[in-house]
């Protein structure tokens, strides 16, 4: 008896370990391909810009162009690595438990179905207000970025020209 139960447990520590060296070795391997995307990505929109003409540029404002180029590639890298490491496996999961319940009661998978298509689009209607409301911040910080940019750049006109008030209420105006 005793033997038994040590070499159940020998092999349940074997399962065990096997388990969290492959969950180890995926989240490694998504962590250095969301990595690699958002180099690539990275290279190609910096090549964009070199090659965008001067007068294309003068109408950006330095601020979006920053902000994007910092702010949306995290948000990109993020948004890959959740995909990668999170929605892929339990697309799968879903496929395999969608199908034993279609197996065992095609009736109540139908039921099931037929309530989740509300929360399928509520779940839709907000997450693009959530959108809108991102590019909304996302623009308006880079407007901010590019007053910060300008602040940065002509602080002795300022101080000589004593506009200190004028550019801090703009600066608040803005924030």
């Amino acid at each position: 008896e005793v033997g038994r139960v040590a070499g159940q447990l020998v092999l349940m520590l074997l399962v065990v370990t096997v388990a969290l060296s492959l969950a180890s070795v995926r989240t490694f391997l998504m962590e250095r391909l969301s990595h690699k995307l958002a180099t690539a990505l990275r290279g190609r929109l910096f090549g964009h810009v070199l090659r965008v003409s001067p007068r294309n540029l003068q109408t950006a404002h330095g601020g979006q162009i920053m902000s994007s180029f910092s702010n949306d590639l995290q948000v990109f890298n993020e948004t890959a690595k959740i995909f990668l490491a999170v929605t892929i496996p339990t697309a799968i999961m879903v496929v395999i438990f969608v199908g034993a319940m279609f197996y065992y009661s095609w009736q109540l998978s139908a039921v099931l179905a037929l309530l989740a298509i509300p929360m399928v689009i509520a779940t839709n209607f907000f997450g693009r207000k959530i959108e809108v409301a991102s590019h909304d911040s996302q623009s308006r910080l880079g407007i901010l970025l590019d007053q910060l940019g300008e602040l940065l750049r002509g602080t002795k006109e300022i101080k000589l020209f004593e506009m200190e008030k004028r550019v801090s209420d703009r600066f608040s105006e803005l924030n």
